[in-house]
């Protein structure tokens, strides 16, 4: 993946002190010539109904036909289906859906997440590491925020609906906070994880620094997934009508890029693509 050159020094300006040099060495490698991009696949996740044979197209497009859902997986989309209202930025029906079938289908040992908000998303993906490994502790999410509370409702911690929704999956989550991106030099070692999710800060440049971070400790053909993320698109449409942002970033609000949700859209691309001699696919998976 080859990044413009404004976001990358926007990135290392933007990285903490003891972090620069890492995060400018990978910027670097990711300015070599790209190598051509095969087309993106796409698989849509619409609906409850739908989630088997959507399940199944993504399986394939993984490199994992044949893989089923885990027992329980339905009944358990069902239960989250009433949940209440979403919160701004908190993954919806449609992300959800795809944040399970994505991870149930790879069924990594453990997930870092960077950005809890309310833990909801935590929990998600707690409950499909319990069903793909069981309960023994073998398995479990890291969850790092860099807000000691909630910054959808102030009056709460940071991962309260964790404890609230699912309180059989709290040992399964290890709540970090406040931390930001810089953390999982703490939790994991090089090479050791095989997906990352990524739902914290969407202003430029920050969703990249994050992503930065976190490639020394992905597997090779790991994956990161990105939520709300569309790096420029806003940024560019602003420029191009003469306006000013309020918040001062090209970012997209609601979209998800190299593994994400586009508002609509999620899409997922190997999270080794900045790291040298690593292989990039992507895809896109719609979701209503």
């Amino acid at each position: 993946m080859r990044v413009p050159i404004v976001i990358l020094f926007g990135a290392v300006r933007h990285a903490a002190l003891g972090f620069r040099t890492q995060v400018f060495g990978h910027s670097l490698r990711s300015l070599s010539a790209p190598r051509p991009s095969a087309p993106a696949e796409i698989c849509e996740f619409n609906s409850l109904s739908d989630f088997e044979s959507a399940y199944a197209r993504l399986a394939g497009m993984l490199g994992h036909t044949g893989t089923t859902p885990s027992p329980g997986e339905l009944e358990f989309l069902r239960s989250i289906a009433k949940r209440r209202d979403y919160d701004r930025g908190s993954i919806g029906p449609s992300d959800y859906l795809f944040l399970t079938a994505f991870i149930s289908i790879l069924a990594p040992q453990r997930v870092v997440e960077i950005g809890t908000l309310t833990g909801f998303s935590a929990g998600v993906i707690a409950a499909v590491l319990r069903r793909r490994h069981g309960t023994d502790g073998a398995s479990w999410v890291d969850t790092i925020d860099i807000q000691p509370q909630c910054a959808v409702d102030r009056t709460r911690r940071s991962g309260f609906e964790i404890a609230e929704l699912f309180p059989q999956l709290v040992p399964m989550v290890r709540l970090h906070i406040p931390r930001d991106s810089s953390f999982a030099s703490q939790i994991a070692r090089r090479d050791e994880l095989k997906i990352a999710f990524i739902d914290a800060d969407h202003r430029h440049p920050l969703p990249l620094l994050d992503l930065l971070r976190l490639t020394l400790y992905m597997q090779n053909g790991g994956w990161i997934v990105l939520h709300d993320i569309q790096w420029g698109t806003i940024g560019r449409g602003a420029a191009e009508a003469g306006q000013t942002l309020r918040w001062g970033h090209h970012t997209e609000p609601n979209g998800f890029l190299i593994g994400g949700l586009f508002g609509r859209s999620a899409a997922a691309t190997s999270a080794q693509s900045s790291c040298p001699n690593r292989r990039e696919r992507s895809f896109h998976s719609r979701c209503g």
